[in-house]
C-alpha cells in the first residue's frame, strides 16, 4: 500500500511566456513527517520548483504543464 503524500508533483514544466521551457518533467512526492532535499548545480532549477509550489514564479514565467496536489 502506498502511503498518502502531502505534496505530489507530476510532469511539472515551467516556461517563459514566449514558450521556451525552463524546466521539463519534474516529479516529486513528500509523505507526512518526511523531509525532501533538492540538490543540484547552480542554475539547475531548484528555486524555480519552490517558486512554482508557492505560486510565486517571477514575472514572465509560468507553469506550462503538469500538475501538483498539495494536502494540508
Amino acid at each position: 500500500m502506498t502511503e498518502r503524500q502531502v505534496l505530489r508533483i507530476r510532469h511539472l514544466e515551467i516556461a517563459l511566456r514566449t514558450g521556451q521551457r525552463i524546466l521539463n518533467g519534474v516529479e516529486l512526492g513528500i509523505q507526512p513527517g518526511r523531509i525532501l532535499g533538492v540538490i543540484g548545480e547552480s542554475g539547475a532549477g531548484k528555486s524555480m520548483i519552490g517558486s512554482a509550489i508557492a505560486d510565486t514564479l517571477p514575472r514572465g514565467l509560468g507553469i506550462s504543464g503538469g500538475r501538483s496536489n498539495l494536502t494540508v
